[in-house]
């Protein structure tokens, strides 16, 4: 129903816009020529009626169409997110794509191409209709307008539908070869040359996009030219002293302007194709899950080996609550070992937990905190509540904030976070993925490089904090850097191994 709403809502602003210029055009050129008697208020009432109708569509039209927006997007995203709740992307690159980009284009389609399209094709019906009612022996001209107008419409779509197309392979190839260039910074020093990553191509085609829409934008205008003088040169004679005379004036001369909304989302509906054509061909690697009835107290690693990183497999035994270090320089396999921990990478030997065999997969009472925690384009309190099952209410999560020393965020916990709103400091972010953790209630935390990023001050604090909670806890933690007051139970130094 909202879709509809905002459909009608878009295409009464577009065509109140264009019978206003037209109508005003009218009503200059009638006071032009109109005698004593000639009635200026009914027109100057009209003229502000659809002032009125164009302004309050454009505010109708704009709040239910965002709200139609996000709704869309939370629901594409939501059903997504129940597909990754026992599933992971084989690539980061494929994540941030699918999950940002791609639910965007499809979310967009109606606001972003169905509507501004609508508009354009019922104001070129409306112009025909004008040229067939107010002059009928020009009416081939209206046609003529209409359906040229419309070609180019279609034939920029063709084109935009290539150039998006290669756009979007573009920055799928870009997002893959920054993850890679990213992830082998520990072998920088092994290469003479390292690999150039940019987006020069990805710009390039963008300005081809662009400049193929200024193209026939200019068409559009020059068309409109021709048709003018035409109709100048072999009808206007018959019509002169009419006053719509300059209504089909301006109509021609002002068409590139109010095709423009047209012609420039003509690759919107290319970006939906390819969102949903890449959806659709995503692949999900089927992660278990593992439910442990009982507070995990000892956890075991017989023969234990992560697919990447260190080249033997190692025993581990926490038989206590406290922390759990896992030392080592950038590219040992700190982080591959902490996933095989969770569940989140394959394994090989044994995990144990309280005296069980535990099979691959998560632990559903574990807390895996990532490296680069995940920032929803959605207001603080959402993201904070992605760590539990249901919302929490606001005195909980404020909590979490003071604990994790973001008291300073916990005055707005409706604030926008992500691209268009308030922007986290990488530290910042880091905090919030530990306040996530301390939210979640887990039994066992697994903090991959919690420490990386916050000031000398913010380490000591948040290790003071976790010295606290992991009385209470077992806390993993693979890191490079680890404050002088972190109280350490057991120390693994992959390095060394």
């Amino acid at each position: 129903m909202t879709k509809f709403i905002v459909l009608i809502l878009a295409v009464v602003h577009a065509v109140a816009g264009l019978v206003l210029l037209l109508f005003s055009s009218w009503f200059i050129a009638a006071c032009a020529i109109a005698g004593v008697n000639f009635n200026y208020m009914l027109p100057a009432v009209l003229i502000r009626a659809l002032a009125l109708i164009r302004i309050a569509s454009g505010y109708g039209y704009m709040w239910f169409g965002h709200q139609q927006l996000l709704d869309e997007l939370s629901e594409i995203r939501l059903s997504l997110f129940k597909k990754l709740k026992t599933g992971l992307f084989k690539q980061q690159a494929q994540s941030i794509d699918v999950l940002a980009e791609h639910t965007e284009a499809l979310a967009n389609l109606w606001i972003g191409w169905v509507v501004q399209n609508a508009g354009a094709v019922l104001m070129l019906l409306l112009c025909t209709l004008y040229f067939l009612f107010a002059f009928p022996l020009s009416l081939f001209i209206g046609i003529a307008f209409s359906l040229i107008n419309l070609a180019l419409l279609i034939q920029l779509y063709s084109t935009a539908n290539k150039l998006t197309s290669l756009q979007v392979n573009q920055q799928h190839n870009l997002r893959s070869r920054s993850e890679d260039y990213l992830q082998s910074a520990s072998l920088w020093h092994l290469y003479d040359q390292q690999p150039s990553v940019n987006a020069q191509n990805i710009w390039q085609t963008q300005q081809q996009l662009q400049q193929r829409t200024q193209l026939t934008l200019l068409l559009t205008q020059f068309i409109g030219l021709i048709l003018l003088a035409w109709f100048l040169v072999k009808d206007s004679g018959q019509y002169l002293g009419n006053a719509n005379l300059l209504v089909i004036v301006i109509m021609l001369v002002s068409v590139k302007d109010w095709l423009t909304p047209a012609a420039s989302s003509q690759h919107q509906y290319a970006r939906y194709q390819q969102a949903k054509q890449h959806i659709q061909q995503q692949q999900v690697t089927p992660v278990n899950v593992c439910h442990i009835p009982d507070k995990t107290t000892d956890i075991h690693l017989v023969n234990f080996k992560a697919p990447y990183g260190i080249n033997r497999s190692i025993d581990l035994d926490i038989n206590n609550n406290g922390i759990v270090l896992l030392e080592g320089g950038s590219g040992s396999g700190k982080t591959s070992l902490l996933k095989a921990i969770y569940g989140l990478n394959d394994f090989n030997g044994q995990r144990q937990v309280n005296g069980n065999l535990i099979p691959k997969g998560i632990i559903t009472s574990w807390y895996y905190a990532n490296q680069h925690p995940m920032i929803l384009n959605d207001t603080l309190e959402a993201n904070l509540n992605l760590a539990t099952d249901s919302d929490m209410d606001q005195q909980n999560l404020k909590q979490a904030l003071f604990w994790a020393d973001l008291t300073h965020l916990s005055d707005s916990l409706t604030q926008w976070l992500g691209y268009s709103g308030r922007k986290l400091s990488g530290g910042e972010a880091k905090r919030l993925n530990i306040a996530r953790a301390y939210l979640s209630g887990a039994d066992v935390w697994l903090l991959d490089e919690p420490f990386e990023g916050l000031a000398p001050q913010q380490q000591m604090f948040l290790s003071h904090q976790l010295n606290v909670i992991a009385k209470d806890k077992i806390i993993i933690i693979a890191s490079h850097i680890f404050p002088d007051n972190l109280e350490i139970n057991k120390s693994i130094n992959i390095d060394e191994m």
